[in-house]
């Protein structure tokens, strides 16, 4: 007798009752702001990135995490349509989705990751075909992938951008993936009470943002 498979798409949203918390806030960063910068705290829509970063770097208090490879990287000029079994592969192999409990991350079928990636495509890009992404776009895919991949199974968990596109869709996606989609101050102005984070001064972001100088120019060095 054959096995009906259930579609991944069936399998979500998870309910919110069913999610796992790791007992700190978990937030998949965008690729264009990962690093701390000194002129963050001047701009007012990245304080709460830099209040998260912070956070990370010296009260371990909050998890971040990015795409640990590009859609580039993984395809390398494969078609589109295995991108996400061979996005899964690589994701798997992260130091990130080995550390998390196996209740916290999906576990999905070659043809499950495909499946997911594609629907995430359309979900963020409706009017194209998988095949007439651009490479942004196609990495655009492939961030939110992750995030529902290592993070969708996990409470308190948020992806964090900036991208109108993103923040557009937040409640589509909300619905279709259960996830969550915020803006760094709304990401911030969220788990900040909840797991009482610190709120670092100007002063406390110059010195993290030295401490990082010299650590990269030590590694330069060697």
């Amino acid at each position: 007798m054959s096995i009906i498979r259930t579609p991944i798409r069936m399998r979500l949203p998870i309910p919110d009752r069913e999610k796992v918390d790791l007992g700190l806030p978990v937030c998949t960063l965008d690729v264009n702001q990962i690093a701390i910068r000194p002129t963050y705290y001047m701009r007012t829509d990245l304080r709460g990135l830099v209040s998260l970063e912070y956070n990370y770097f010296e009260q371990r208090a909050v998890e971040l995490c990015v795409t640990p490879e590009t859609a580039v990287e993984i395809a390398a000029g494969s078609s589109t349509g295995v991108v996400g079994s061979l996005a899964y592969q690589r994701f798997s192999k992260s130091q990130l989705f080995k550390a998390r409990p196996a209740s916290t991350v999906l576990d999905l079928t070659m043809e499950d990751a495909d499946e997911l990636w594609s629907d995430v495509g359309h979900s963020l890009w409706p009017e194209l075909s998988t095949n007439a992404m651009s490479p942004n776009q196609a990495a655009d895919v492939t961030q939110l992938f992750f995030h529902i991949v290592c993070s969708s199974m996990v409470a308190n968990a948020a992806f964090v951008t900036l991208d109108k596109n993103f923040l557009n869709r937040a409640p589509d996606l909300r619905g279709r993936y259960g996830i969550t989609v915020a803006s760094p101050n709304d990401a911030w102005s969220n788990f900040a009470p909840k797991y009482s984070l610190v709120e670092p001064t100007d002063s406390d972001i110059h010195k993290l943002v030295d401490q990082q100088r010299t650590f990269f120019g030590s590694l330069r060095s060697t």
